[in-house]
């Protein structure tokens, strides 16, 4: 087995620094070294005060030597504590851990333990580049905060904020789906898009889903926080504004066009990106998350359509500017 693949194995990261397992084992070595010392004084004080039948002579292995006895006796007390520790274990965890599950209970300690000990990052932008980034990140922190942008109108997202008026959903689906824990099927579920039907087509269920939570809960900024719950998210998600919100453009030939899809659409080139309306207010969990993180990435992804609309927000512009 590589030294790799040895680092991966799930007995191993029970040893790891920080899972505050090692320090319980210790204590437990002492003790059960403390009872046996005193089982042994016992015994001790038996066997010079008391004639035992010759049958003792056996069934105490005396017919080895001493160092061969206590090497015996040592090696079934390691091997009888440690099946019944992992049996024990599995006992009073059955009632919470699936036996299906794909992650190992060491692996999740790990994430919970040495993850939430991690940097504070902070990740600007929309679409599937800030994604992608966070999938990679989240293997390193637990402490990640993805602001996004919510001024999207196009497919699915567009005709759910036509018809419910919610913050654009879309780019927020795709920051959960990176960052869910939950079972890949799930996920794969909250990423699935309708091919046909009637009003269904070309919807996302994952921004049915989320649309439906901010009905359930009243408001978007909940159904966030409990779609993510219910995936299990590592990390936090903010719509950089809470506010409705409509990408324009104004071009070389001085037009000005409203939305990301007919700024997509036009072939002219952008001479200035701005929002409607423009004075929208920062998230203020965004905000406060900015100003704590120990890194801030921006990006990737297209710069007039995921990456501008976040610094756009004055609040999100002043807090770059003033943090770390």
């Amino acid at each position: 087995m590589t030294l790799e693949r040895l680092r991966d194995h799930s007995a191993i990261k029970w040893l790891y620094p920080g899972m505050h397992i090692k320090r319980w084992l210790l204590l437990l070595a002492f003790g059960v070294s403390l009872m046996g010392l005193g089982i042994a004084y016992l015994l001790r004080e038996a066997y010079l005060s008391y004639t035992f039948p010759g049958v003792f002579y056996y069934l105490t292995l005396q017919f080895m030597p001493r160092w061969g006895r206590g090497a015996l006796f040592m090696t079934l007390s390691l091997s009888t504590i440690s099946i019944a520790i992992w049996k024990l274990n599995e006992s009073l965890l059955f009632a919470f851990v699936r036996p299906d599950r794909e992650k190992s209970l060491s692996e999740s300690i790990y994430n919970k333990r040495i993850l939430g000990r991690g940097p504070k990052i902070v990740a600007i932008g929309g679409g599937t580049g800030l994604s992608q980034v966070l999938r990679g990140l989240k293997s390193y922190t637990s402490n990640l905060t993805a602001i996004v942008t919510v001024a999207d109108d196009g497919g699915s997202t567009g005709r759910l904020r036509q018809e419910f008026g919610v913050v654009a959903p879309g780019d927020i689906r795709q920051c959960i789906a990176a960052l869910a824990e939950a079972e890949p099927l799930m996920t794969k579920l909250f990423q699935y898009r309708f091919t046909e039907g009637s009003g269904l087509e070309g919807h996302s269920f994952g921004n049915l889903f989320i649309v439906a939570m901010s009905e359930v809960t009243g408001n978007f900024e909940a159904a966030v926080h409990e779609t993510g719950r219910v995936l299990n998210v590592r990390g936090n998600i903010f719509p950089s504004t809470l506010e409705d919100v409509t990408r324009s453009a104004r071009t070389s030939e001085d037009e000005v066009v409203h939305g990301e899809h007919n700024i997509s659409e036009r072939g002219a080139a952008i001479h200035e990106v701005f929002l409607n309306p423009p004075s929208a207010e920062a998230h203020p969990d965004a905000v406060r998350a900015i100003l704590d993180a120990d890194v801030i990435v921006v990006g990737p992804g297209r710069l007039f359509t995921s990456v501008m609309p976040n610094l756009l927000v004055e609040g999100i512009r002043k807090a770059l500017v003033a943090s770390n």
